[in-house]
């Protein structure tokens, strides 16, 4: 899975943004033979990916320096919490699964959204475009079946996952999400806001729980 990001020579100035594996890998999160993430130059991106750490100020800083805006794709979150959790370059802060279970301990990560898949890597740069415009038909069939590839191999590895969806009312994404979730107790959906406070402080519970009894 773990792939060092590459950048081109150019004139512009690489800012952190990186595309998407191109198929067959775009649901693969345990291939060290595949390609590159390939860097983009001269866009601007969000925040950058804060490595897992014990330091809760610098969590909760980083949190509320984060603005939502853009289209969704799901996908992305996944892969890169699997990146997260694993201890291979190009994220190396997280322990061997191995050595984590050699402690009685467990993975888990939470994927939340607040809305359904809306666009997909083109599958002649990976750059991202609307659904059609990127070669995937004019709806959301394809990258949703890919979603859902994510999940099962994310569990088989002995990931545990909650799911959060975030006020949205669609039957299809919470579906998805749903069977996304190792089990139906770690599927959530919030409406507004003190729903959402009240659905990570029952994760945050369950995640307690889990490593006292593990």
């Amino acid at each position: 899975m773990k792939t060092s990001c590459t950048t081109v020579q150019h004139d512009a100035s690489f800012e952190g943004c990186i595309k998407s594996r191109p198929e067959p890998y775009l649901d693969s999160i345990s291939d060290p033979t595949g390609p590159t993430y390939e860097g983009v130059i001269g866009n601007v991106c969000g925040a950058p990916i804060l490595e897992m750490m014990t330091n809760k100020s610098d969590v909760i800083e980083r949190i509320e320096d984060l603005s939502p805006s853009g289209n969704t794709y799901i996908p992305s979150g996944l892969v890169w919490a699997c990146n997260m959790l694993t201890p291979e370059e190009p994220l190396t802060a997280a322990e061997a699964m191995a050595a984590l279970h050699a402690k009685g301990g467990k993975k888990a990560l939470v994927l939340m959204t607040d809305g359904a898949n809306t666009v997909a890597p083109r599958k002649s740069d990976q750059a991202y475009s609307d659904f059609y415009d990127a070669g995937y038909g004019e709806d959301s069939t394809e990258i949703d079946g890919i979603t859902a590839s994510l999940c099962e191999k994310v569990k088989a590895e002995g990931t545990v996952v909650y799911t959060v969806l975030f006020d949205v009312t669609d039957a299809k994404i919470e579906t998805l999400l749903r069977n996304c979730a190792s089990e139906t107790a770690t599927s959530f959906v919030a409406s507004d806001a003190a729903e959402l406070l009240a659905v990570f402080k029952t994760i945050g519970t369950s995640l307690t729980q889990l490593h006292l009894t593990k």
